[in-house]
């Protein structure tokens, strides 16, 4: 990527983020439209936080403190709850900005960098909790958080870089990602963690997964000098009892319909033709890899409110990175791999 396209990924990344960052503040305030009911529990948890009580030691949540400390840190600070909620999230989009960049440079040319780096700035900024929904809803925020981390983790791993190639900052960049997986939503770092390994190894970056794996425990031992061994068994605990429970286990359809369902069997088959034309293509770790991705993908939507499948944004992203290492070849049926087109000659059906 030259100077200028490196210079124009960063002002409309940059763009994108003080554009829906600076709608959400000028507004005024957080006007909620929906989920009422699921907006009072997150103000609930944050004014404990804000009290200065540890989610899981001192109330049973589900969900990752890191979903709500930047919230918290805000109201303590002074902030109304309202205005803390958007303020957290332009946050933490600034927070992601230099990843975001730094992962999309490394790897993507500008135009995919371009999408890539939008995706993930339109999940970190709306106040829509996905779907085909236009009311203003804070709920489900962590999951929008969750899957913009792991995205970035996912693209890191499953595409090498093709310049400034630096294992240290990518180490550093998945093992902080995947640690805050582990504090947002557990869901997530579960379903993604193998795959994420899977492909650092299988594209030889075996010193990014060294520093990703020495970064993460690091982390994990800083949180445990500050909260204690007791943390992880009562966090532990409460995941337990939510996944013992008939209802809040799997808030919505069936796991076969995830998969299956008229709504969704279109992205299913997209992901398993992927699959399959990677790995003709000779493009056989991202096949593999996108293969071991699919069933953390339905499995993450299943178990999310809506089961909105948010991954495809990620699927399309991934299958026009990897055709860039993709072999020129013509598989059976007479479709070039490479650029999914028939040859120019006359097929013979």
């Amino acid at each position: 990527m030259s100077k200028s396209n490196t210079a124009a990924l960063v002002a409309f990344l940059t763009a994108t983020l003080v554009a829906m960052g600076a709608a959400a503040i000028l507004k005024g305030g957080l006007y909620v439209g929906k989920h009422e009911g699921d907006t009072l529990h997150l103000m609930q948890i944050v004014f404990r936080m804000a009290d200065g009580q540890i989610p899981h030691l001192d109330f049973m949540t589900p969900i990752g403190a890191l979903a709500f400390l930047p919230i918290a840190l805000l109201v303590k600070a002074g902030f109304g709850i309202g205005m803390a909620v958007i303020w957290s999230q332009v946050l933490m989009a600034v927070a992601f900005l230099p990843i975001v960049i730094w992962v999309a440079w490394s790897r993507l040319n500008l135009w995919l960098g371009g999408l890539f780096g939008l995706i993930i700035m339109m999940l970190l900024l709306s106040l829509v909790h996905g779907e085909a929904e236009s009311s203003i809803s804070i709920s489900m925020h962590y999951n929008r958080l969750a899957w913009a981390a792991s995205f970035v983790a996912i693209l890191a791993a499953i595409v090498p870089p093709m310049r400034g190639r630096n294992a240290t900052i990518d180490g550093l960049i998945i093992g902080v990602i995947l640690a805050m997986l582990v504090m947002i939503k557990m869901t997530y770092f579960v379903s993604f963690l193998p795959p994420v390994l899977v492909a650092l190894l299988l594209t030889g970056q075996k010193r990014t997964a060294v520093v990703a794996f020495i970064t993460g425990i690091a982390i994990a031992a800083a949180i445990t000098i500050f909260v204690g061994f007791d943390y992880w068994a009562a966090y532990a605990l409460d995941l337990l009892n939510v996944a013992a429970s008939d209802v809040r286990s799997a808030p919505g359809a069936s796991f076969q319909g995830i998969m299956g369902a008229p709504a969704y069997i279109s992205g299913s088959i997209a992901a398993f033709a992927g699959v399959i034309f990677l790995r003709q293509a000779k493009v056989e770790a991202g096949g593999l890899v996108l293969l071991l991705l699919i069933p953390g993908f339905f499995y993450v939507t299943y178990q999310n409110f809506g089961n909105d499948p948010q991954w495809l944004l990620l699927l399309g992203v991934l299958l026009l990175a990897l055709r860039e290492q993709a072999e020129d070849i013509v598989n059976g049926w007479g479709l070039r791999l490479r650029d999914a087109s028939f040859p120019t000659q006359e097929l013979d059906f």
